[in-house]
C-alpha cells in the first residue's frame, strides 16, 4: 500500500462484503476489486423479513413476474443473510417474490453475514422514512421504500413485539415514530384549521369592488364608454 493509505475493510480483516462506504473529501481513491458473495440459491429457500409489510398483487408486481418469467432471470440480485433454515432477506423483497411466482429453479443473490438485530436497524433505514414529507412524496416513496402510514405502524407493532419496546426505541427513527413526532395526515390537518383565519374575522370584499374607485364613488368609465358607442352608432 501507498505511504499515508487507508484501506477499508472489515473489523475482523478478511475482506468480507462490507457494502457502500462513504469517504468525506478525499485526494485521491484507490479502488481494489474483489470477487462479490454472489451465491445461487432456490428461491423456496428464501423467506421475507418479519418485519415487511409488502403486499404483491397489484398489476405492476405481475407483470414484473411476466417479465421475469420470458427473461428467466431478475436482473439484479437480492440481499439475503444466512439464518437457521435457509435465507432471510435483508433487501430485495420484490425481486425474491417474483422469482418464487415466476418459477425460477434458483437466483443469485448477495449473501452477508448479519444479526438479528443489525437486520432489524438495516430495515428501519431502508423502510421507515423520518419525516412526513418523505412518506408522502411518491417518488421519494417509491424511489426510496419508504413505507406509508399504515404499513409503518404494522413494522413497527412488529418490531415492538419481537424486541421489546425498550430495545426498538434505540433506534431513534423507531423513538421518534413511537413518541408521535412524525405527524399524521389527520394531525397535519387539524394544524392547518387552526391556523385558517377564523371566518368572523375575515375582510368580505364587496362583489362590486371593481366598480368603485378608490374614494368609494361609482366607477363612470363603462357608462361613457356605453355613452360614446351608442352616440356612434346614431
Amino acid at each position: 500500500m501507498l505511504d499515508g493509505a487507508v484501506k477499508i475493510g472489515d473489523e475482523e480483516g478478511d475482506d468480507e462484503y462490507i457494502g457502500s462506504t462513504y469517504i468525506d473529501r478525499p485526494e485521491i481513491v484507490h479502488s481494489e476489486q474483489t470477487e462479490p458473495p454472489i451465491e445461487e440459491v432456490p428461491p423456496s429457500a428464501i423467506q421475507p423479513s418479519p418485519y415487511t409489510q409488502r403486499t404483491f398483487d397489484d398489476p405492476d408486481f405481475l407483470q414484473y413476474v411476466r417479465q421475469v418469467r420470458s427473461q428467466g432471470h431478475l436482473g439484479s440480485f437480492p440481499v439475503v443473510r444466512p439464518i437457521e433454515d435457509g435465507y432471510e432477506v435483508v433487501s430485495g423483497h420484490k425481486r425474491s417474490e417474483a422469482a418464487k411466482q415466476a418459477g425460477l429453479q434458483s437466483i443469485p443473490v448477495f449473501v452477508t453475514e448479519m444479526s438479528d438485530w443489525e437486520a432489524a436497524v438495516w430495515f428501519v433505514d431502508e423502510h421507515i422514512p423520518i419525516t412526513e414529507d418523505e412518506m408522502h412524496d411518491g417518488f421519494k416513496a417509491q424511489h426510496r421504500g419508504w413505507y406509508r402510514e399504515e404499513a409503518v405502524e404494522g413494522a413497527l407493532d412488529e418490531l415492538v413485539d419481537r424486541w421489546g419496546e425498550e430495545k426498538a426505541r434505540e433506534h431513534p427513527v423507531v423513538r421518534r415514530w413511537l413518541d408521535g413526532e412524525v405527524i399524521s395526515d389527520d394531525e397535519e390537518e387539524e394544524e392547518n384549521e387552526d391556523d385558517a383565519p377564523n371566518s368572523d374575522e375575515a375582510e368580505v370584499v364587496p362583489d362590486n369592488e371593481d366598480d368603485e374607485n378608490e374614494d368609494g364613488t361609482p366607477d363612470n368609465d363603462d357608462t361613457e364608454l356605453a355613452q360614446e358607442e351608442d352616440a356612434v352608432e346614431a
